[in-house]
């Protein structure tokens, strides 16, 4: 699919015969590759570049998540306590940790240890949760999204990789693992607080995890797109 900035490719997301939007769905699921997309977030309203791996699997991901883990965890590098106190006492600073049991303290030492220990056995429990119910073609019954999303097919009904429809809104969304991310425009600043055990949980599961790459676009928010050479502007 061939376009230039002088003609944006004008599509229809929610209209499912949309031609240009079915020429864009093939090129995006044409194998494993990569791929570079301008978005627009839609949580903060950041603009940024993301470049993606094209074409992975999600039980891959977190079948290497899964032994990665379990192999820092034999080997006690998990998780780095310095980082985490580093992290607990900027978060504190710049009032986004939220206060354990209302005593105001930050987490150091023993009491991060166990926090450790407790978001290792969580995320470890949510990971091989969610690769028994993707082995079985579902998702994990923990997922505030589960069951929004079904894949999206070609006109011979074949499932295109990495790409699903909201069912509710027939909106569109692109899968595949973070490779690189270039910020064009700030988005507006982050002030969610945060609990002490979900700092530990993302700490470990950034730390290990190849399934912590995994990204996911609402494509309606891409302006451009660039695959296999050709750049394509979208209106």
């Amino acid at each position: 699919m061939q376009a230039t900035t002088a003609s944006p490719v004008r599509l229809d997301w929610h209209n499912v015969n949309d031609k240009n939007q079915s020429e864009l769905l093939m090129t995006l699921a044409d194998g494993a590759g990569f791929a570079s997309f301008e978005y627009r977030a839609k949580r903060n309203h950041e603009l940024a570049r993301h470049t993606l791996i094209l074409g992975g699997g999600y039980i891959n991901a977190l079948e290497r998540s899964i032994d990665a883990l379990e192999t820092s965890l034999a080997l006690g590098t998990h998780a780095d306590i310095g980082k985490l106190t580093d992290r607990f006492h900027w978060l504190s600073d710049n009032d986004r940790l939220m206060e354990r049991n209302g005593d105001g303290d930050v987490p150091e030492g023993f009491v991060i240890t166990k926090l450790v220990e407790t978001a290792t056995d969580a995320v470890l429990a949510s990971w091989r949760k969610s690769l028994v119910a993707h082995r079985a073609g579902k998702q994990n019954e923990d997922y505030p999204k589960g069951g929004l999303y079904a894949p999206v097919t070609d006109a011979d009904g074949n499932i295109l990789k990495g790409i699903t429809r909201h069912t509710k809104d027939g909106s569109l969304e692109l899968h595949g693992l973070a490779h690189a991310k270039l910020v064009l425009e700030a988005g507006d600043p982050n002030t969610t607080k945060n609990r002490a055990l979900t700092v530990v949980k993302q700490h470990i599961q950034n730390r290990v995890g190849i399934v912590s790459r995994w990204r996911t676009l609402a494509l309606e928010n891409v302006s451009r797109v660039r695959r296999n050479g050709d750049t394509i502007e979208l209106a």
